[in-house]
């Protein structure tokens, strides 16, 4: 093996090294101003704010629309118990999920 290689190498991979961190430099101000540009506070949703409906097909196949004018606090938060339910439970045996 001739003698230059070996710093030829180290010296490869340290410029190398040096454009990557440049890269990723410019990377990461890049993502700080998209961040600084989204807002999520801004985009959540107020108090009395009007949402549109959802269409889709149920698991049954059959069309089904999601009004969110028609369900009431109560139909929301048994909704939302029923799936946090379903997540953290255990599967019982047969269960698929």
């Amino acid at each position: 093996m001739k003698p230059w290689v070996a710093p030829l190498l180290i010296l490869g991979l340290i410029v190398v090294n040096l454009l990557l961190a440049k890269q990723n430099l410019a990377m990461r101000q890049q993502l700080r101003a998209q961040a600084d540009a989204v807002n999520p506070a801004g985009q959540s949703l107020k108090e009395g704010e009007v949402v549109a409906s959802i269409a889709g097909v149920g698991l049954d196949g059959r069309p089904y629309e999601l009004n969110y004018d028609k369900i009431d606090a109560s139909t929301c938060c048994s909704f939302f118990r029923q799936l946090a339910r379903t997540a953290c439970s255990k599967p019982r045996s047969g269960e698929i999920f």
